[in-house]
């Protein structure tokens, strides 16, 4: 809605007392729609109030859990496969940096410092580290390797980047129902004959 900015009042004109009186209307008319625009914005940000809560915040050291949804989104979306039983957030993970100005917390995702990302608070909550012996079944449950030929074999969630170390090829692959903080580096070899290895390879040609 364009700003009502207050319109130069014309000087009194006794021979036209119409002409005075439309806006002496005009600029009442205009009065009371500042005001009313005023106060409609007045409400709008004390009912957005009542709704908003105090935003999260937390130190370098700290474990905190991060949303999986883009996560089971794009294995759902790449793969075709069912995500809904993932579990809903992965973690726990240790923030390394902190910007709570920004809203924003770089999280380490793996045990070597390679995995450093940045992440809004929205993507984040608080780890509360469970008691097994009281919530022993609260417990995530990993799964295990699937028996492939005779050969145990775990099942690939995606293959999210590669390296060449000593001239050879390595995938870092992600695990089905595994948190990030267990991607792990592969050789070549090791991912033959794998249908994530061929999808990664055509994405990257195209």
């Amino acid at each position: 809605m364009p700003s009502l900015a207050p319109l130069a009042r014309a000087a009194a004109n006794k021979e036209l007392p119409l002409v005075e009186e439309l806006l002496s209307l005009h600029f009442q008319a205009c009065e009371d729609a500042r005001d009313q625009l005023a106060m409609s914005k007045v409400c709008q940000v004390a009912q957005s109030n009542k709704r908003r809560q105090d935003k999260p915040s937390w130190a370098v050291g700290d474990l905190v859990l991060l949303d999986s949804s883009d996560r089971r989104k794009r294995l759902h979306t790449r793969q075709r496969r069912a995500a809904k039983l993932m579990d809903r957030f992965d973690g726990p993970y240790c923030i390394v940096k902190a910007q709570p100005e920004i809203s924003s917390y770089t999280l380490q995702l793996n045990g070597d410092n390679t995995a450093l990302l940045l992440f809004h608070t929205g993507k984040l909550k608080t780890y509360r580290e469970n008691d097994a012996t009281l919530f022993p079944n609260r417990e995530p449950a990993r799964p295990g390797p699937v028996d492939v030929g005779g050969e145990p074999e775990y099942v690939i969630e995606d293959i999210v980047d590669e390296r060449t170390r000593a001239g050879k090829r390595q995938y870092l692959v992600s695990w089905v129902s595994w948190p990030l903080d267990s991607d792990s580096w592969e050789p070549v070899e090791a991912l033959d004959n794998m249908e994530a290895l061929d999808w990664c390879e055509c994405q990257n040609e195209e």
